[in-house]
């Protein structure tokens, strides 16, 4: 899921707006220009995330649950925050991050239409997570019936 594309992509992206913003910082003295600089960068990555297709990833994954997917596409907006719970809880941090955090390498929220075992047609909202061991962990939050 990811590949070696994906993470030299990553780099320059990272390269490109860090030395993009000395120089804006250094030659303009304006940190207020900054401020498309840095809306374009989240933009971009945001944008490769969602365009990234993990279908063929994930197909035996899927087939192991008892699925056949058929297409997906990424979450909308409204979507990503349908079934999403709260939920406080005492956390451990390093570095700022949440210690569950590090339990994955790369997350994506996807939407798959699905046919089970017994020839049923689903959409399944999902959450998909690369491991730090090269599996990958699925957990369907959603389960929508559709007609056949």
């Amino acid at each position: 899921m990811v590949s070696i594309k994906d993470i030299l992509i990553e780099l320059c992206i990272v390269f490109v707006w860090f030395f993009g913003s000395i120089i804006i910082g250094a030659l303009f003295e304006l940190p207020f220009l900054l401020l498309p600089f840095f809306i374009a960068f989240v933009s971009l990555k945001l944008y490769l995330k969602r365009r990234k297709r993990i279908l063929d990833f994930v197909k035996d994954d899927f087939q192991k649950l008892g699925y056949q997917l058929n297409s997906e596409r990424p979450t909308s907006f409204n979507e990503y925050f349908k079934k999403t719970e709260l939920e406080v809880l005492p956390v451990i941090l390093i570095n700022d991050v949440p210690l569950k955090r590090y339990r994955y390498m790369r997350g994506f929220r996807r939407i798959f239409t699905a046919r089970s075992k017994n020839g049923k047609l689903y959409e399944l909202n999902t959450f998909v997570m690369h491991k730090w061991n090269g599996e990958n962990k699925i957990e369907i939050i959603n389960i929508k019936n559709l007609p056949n």
